[in-house]
């Protein structure tokens, strides 16, 4: 079977449910991975991309790679996180989203103290050509000259469906 069929159907499989139940998502990667984005006027040393390795649930198996581009900029830049699950893997996870941490800010609210703005969840866009790919734009807002580092948690998800917890046990006796 192809990777594209067997991607059309995981995605035919998670969309259609069991008459009626709904789709209940389950985590496929380790938890409490992030990749940090520096929203500053100042990105002097910064590299080009920031990389992190996506580990599996266990934290056993290297299952893909997620890059954020750039990864420091002013406000209003435009950041694109963008997520490769590698092909052993790819039929397995049926959606991507990346929850925005932003981290203290300047005073947003002119009472002297360093304020935290709200978390957002954003789910990417499954590449058209490569089910193994997945992406998105994301622009970091604030007041001008505001300086902060967010945090972008990364989460892969896969049906439960596809989870197989049950266990045979072979007994034998002597």
């Amino acid at each position: 079977m192809s990777a594209r069929w067997a991607g059309a159907c995981l995605l035919l499989l998670a969309s259609s449910g069991c008459q009626g139940e709904e789709l209940v998502w389950v985590p496929f990667n380790a938890s409490g991975q992030r990749i940090e984005v520096l929203v500053n006027d100042d990105c002097s040393g910064s590299d080009g991309e920031t990389t992190l390795e996506l580990e599996s649930s266990l934290s056993k198996r290297h299952v893909g790679d997620a890059v954020v581009t750039p990864p420091c900029g002013p406000v209003g830049t435009e950041h694109e996180i963008a997520v490769e699950v590698f092909d052993e893997w790819q039929d397995l996870v049926g959606r991507v989203t990346v929850e925005s941490l932003s981290g203290r800010a300047s005073d947003l609210d002119g009472d002297g103290d360093q304020d935290r703005r709200d978390s957002a969840e954003y789910t990417l866009r499954q590449d058209s050509a490569d089910i193994g790919v997945w992406a998105i734009m994301l622009q970091s807002l604030g007041n001008d000259s505001e300086s902060r580092t967010d945090r972008l948690e990364l989460v892969l998800w896969q049906p439960d469906t596809l989870l197989d917890d049950t266990v045979d046990i072979e007994t034998t006796t002597q």
